[in-house]
């Protein structure tokens, strides 16, 4: 391709201005693309993270209800509150590893 020089500068024609537009717009395009995938791994580590913290927490609170609780040595709330743990860990887990399916 000839470019055509007017006083000391060159000036691209129309098609080498058309092919240089076309090659930086998928170098962009390129790089865009893997920004976006690199943000979209990071995404999903921090939201399992996030998840696991979830679950990290919900059960530590638990065992410590449920060991506050042991230690009334009251026989009727010591039931309900083991009944309330069970279904809190059965909740939590299965909302956990739900949000899991999603992320991944």
């Amino acid at each position: 391709m000839a470019t055509k020089t007017t006083a000391n500068t060159a000036v691209p024609t129309a098609d080498e201005a058309a092919a240089k537009l076309t090659q930086v717009t998928e170098e962009t395009t390129k790089k865009l693309t893997e920004y976006a995938e690199q943000a979209a791994a990071d995404q999903k580590k921090a939201a399992l993270a996030a998840i696991d913290s979830y679950e990290e927490q919900v059960f530590k609170f638990v065992d410590s209800y449920e060991k506050a609780v042991a230690d009334t040595k009251v026989d009727w709330l010591q039931e309900i509150v083991a009944k309330q743990i069970t279904a809190t860990r059965e909740l939590t887990t299965a909302q956990v590893a739900a949000v899991r399916e999603l992320v991944n």
